[in-house]
């Protein structure tokens, strides 16, 4: 997960299968492990030449990667999300994922999706921020 805080139930993944339209639903990606390397190197992850991911392993050394880290090494946009498998093969590191970004909140295409099923923003607000109750603000309170 990303966030650091940890008893936040409106901040807890929810499995989202309204998002199937997405063009990110599910995605690959194909990284040659000397690139990897060099990123990873860029951000004082010196390993050597890659031989495994995500604890990463090299002749030089290992380092353990939280997922989001590493994400942020390569990418937000290249690696979409921390919701991958990985498989070294030859000299690629081949991903396989699954969405687009960090993995708790609203999901905006299965927003989309729930609201084009006629589920009510109240709706999609319970279903993506479980244990919350939508209220109002009191803007005179200070």
């Amino acid at each position: 997960m990303v966030f650091a805080a940890r008893n936040m139930p409106a901040l807890r993944p929810v499995r989202c299968e309204f998002s199937a339209g997405s063009p990110h639903f599910y995605w690959n990606l194909d990284l040659r492990l000397a690139a990897l390397a060099d990123i990873l190197r860029k951000n004082d992850v010196n390993v050597g030449a890659i031989a495994a991911v995500v604890s990463v392993h090299g002749p030089k050394g290992s380092a353990r990667l939280r997922g989001n880290d590493f994400r942020r090494m390569i990418g937000y946009d290249t690696l979409k999300s921390t919701l991958f498998a990985v498989a070294v093969d030859g000299e690629w590191a081949r991903f396989s994922g699954r969405g687009y970004g960090h993995g708790v909140g609203m999901c905006q295409w299965g927003a989309k999706g729930m609201a084009e099923q006629g589920y009510t923003a109240r709706q999609i607000l319970e279903f993506y921020y479980p244990g919350t109750v939508p209220s109002t603000l009191d803007r005179t309170a200070r």
